[in-house]
């Protein structure tokens, strides 16, 4: 178990040193670039009236992501103004942040096990 802790410590590590600093926004994250489901039997069924777009912006993928208190800090903000959406992620990491110019995202996707092939 430390060998394999270790092994994604030296990985976070290397994609730390490629971000911008801690005070800049920005989220790292597996990205995804998804359009809405419109077909009622699924579980992430979204109507026109919750999104009335044809294609989501770019957002993080749930599982989980790192960003900095100068992000979280005027998403939250922002949020207030703006009606809920809740596909939680979707909302918090993309249309919450593309409704005010957008928010750097750094996709990390590659090393989610779910991109391999052989774990599918």
């Amino acid at each position: 178990m430390a060998c394999g802790v270790m092994f994604i410590m030296i990985i976070f590590a290397r994609f730390l040193e490629h971000l911008p600093g801690s005070g800049d926004r920005w989220f790292l994250c597996q990205v995804l670039d998804r359009k809405p489901e419109r077909e009622r039997s699924s579980k992430w069924f979204v109507t026109e009236e919750e999104f009335g777009g044809s294609a989501y912006p770019l957002y993080c993928g749930g599982w989980a992501y790192v960003t900095t208190v100068p992000t979280v800090s005027p998403v939250l903000a922002w949020s207030y103004s703006m009606p809920y959406l809740w596909v939680d992620d979707l909302h918090v990491t993309g249309v919450i942040p593309a409704s005010k110019g957008g928010v750097a995202l750094y996709d990390w996707g590659y090393n989610f096990l779910n991109h391999h092939r052989h774990y599918r």
